[in-house]
C-alpha cells in the first residue's frame, strides 16, 4: 500500500469510531452523567496505553522536557478540558448538532499549526477553511433558531460546540510537536493519559465522589463501550500523524460528523432530530476539511 494513504484511511477509521463513542455518550448520558463518561474513557486510555508502552518500549521512552511539557498541555486541553465539555456538549445539544461544530477544529489546529509548527497555507487551503466556516455558521443557525426561523442570535448553548473546537484544535498540533521531538507514539498517549487521570481523579476526590464511581453506575456497559471506541479510535487518528503533516491528516478525522448524521439517523431517531439545515451544515463542514487536504 502506498505509504501516503496510510495517515488519511487509518484518519477515516478513528473517525468512524469516534463517531460510535459520541451516539454510545448521546445514549448514557440522557440518564446519566456526562464527567462519568469523562472518567470512564481516561481510565480505559490508561488501562490500554499505558501497559502496552512498557510491553513494546520498556524504559526508553524518549521524552524530552519539551515533549512532556507539550504532551501534557495536549493532555488538559483535548484528554481533559476540551472531553468534558464535548461530551456536555452531546448530552445538552445532541451529537448532530455538537459533531459539525466541535469537529470545526481544524481551523484552530490549521492556525496554530501555521504560526507554532511553520507549516504553510495555499489559496485552496483557505477556499476550504471558508467552506468550513459556512458550515458552522449553518448549524449555529439552526441551534439559535430551534428550527423555526427566528434569525440568528446569540445563543449561550454555542459557547460549549465552540469551546470544544478550541480545546481539540489546541491539543492536535500539540501532541504533534511532542511527537516530532522523537517520542514514541504510545509514549506520548502514555503520558497525556497519566496527566489526565491524575487531573480527572482530584477533582473527583475533591468533590467527594470516587473516580470509579462511572463503571458502578447502571449505564456502565455503555461507558466502557463508548470508551473502548473512543481509546481505538483516538489511538488510530493520531498514528495518522506519523504518516502525514496535521493539515493533511485532519481533514479526515472531522469526517467524522458524517458519521454522527447516519449513526443518530438510524439509530437515535427518538433522540436526535436531523434536520436539512444540520445536514447543509454537516456537508459543508465535510466539504470544507476534505478541500483544506486536497490542496495541501
Amino acid at each position: 500500500m502506498n505509504t501516503t494513504l496510510i495517515g488519511p484511511i487509518l484518519a477515516t477509521i478513528g473517525a468512524f469510531l469516534l463517531a460510535v463513542e459520541m451516539l454510545m455518550i448521546r445514549k448514557a448520558t440522557v440518564s446519566g452523567k456526562s464527567f462519568d463518561a469523562v472518567l470512564a474513557s481516561i481510565w480505559i486510555n490508561s488501562l490500554i496505553f499505558i501497559p502496552a508502552l512498557f510491553i513494546f518500549h520498556g524504559l526508553e521512552f524518549q521524552l524530552t522536557t519539551t515533549a512532556i511539557i507539550v504532551f501534557a498541555l495536549s493532555s488538559i486541553f483535548g484528554t481533559v478540558l476540551g472531553r468534558i465539555v464535548f461530551y456536555l456538549s452531546t448530552k445538552k445539544i445532541g451529537a448532530s448538532l455538537t459533531a459539525p461544530i466541535s469537529q470545526a477544529n481544524l481551523l484552530v489546529a490549521t492556525i496554530f499549526s501555521i504560526l507554532v509548527i511553520g507549516e504553510t497555507i495555499t489559496e485552496g487551503h483557505f477556499f476550504g477553511i471558508l467552506i468550513l466556516l459556512a458550515g458552522v455558521a449553518v448549524v449555529s443557525y439552526e441551534i439559535n433558531s430551534d428550527g423555526e426561523g427566528s434569525g440568528f442570535q446569540l445563543d449561550s448553548r454555542l459557547i460549549l460546540p465552540l469551546t470544544t473546537m478550541l480545546f481539540f484544535g489546541l491539543s492536535t498540533p500539540l501532541f504533534e510537536i511532542g511527537l516530532n521531538e522523537g517520542t514514541p507514539l504510545l509514549a506520548g498517549f502514555a503520558l497525556k493519559s497519566v496527566v489526565a487521570l491524575f487531573a480527572v481523579s482530584t477533582f473527583s476526590i475533591y468533590k467527594g465522589f470516587s473516580p470509579v464511581r462511572p463503571f458502578k453506575s447502571s449505564e456502565k456497559k455503555i461507558y466502557l463501550y463508548a470508551a473502548i471506541a473512543q481509546t481505538i479510535g483516538y489511538f488510530l487518528g493520531f498514528s495518522a500523524l506519523y504518516y502525514s503533516r496535521v493539515v493533511v491528516v485532519a481533514p479526515f478525522q472531522n469526517i467524522q460528523p458524517f458519521f454522527v448524521l447516519l449513526l443518530s439517523f438510524i439509530f437515535l431517531g427518538n433522540l436526535e432530530e436531523i434536520t436539512p439545515k444540520i445536514i447543509i451544515g454537516a456537508a459543508l463542514t465535510i466539504g470544507g476539511a476534505i478541500t483544506i487536504g486536497f490542496f495541501m
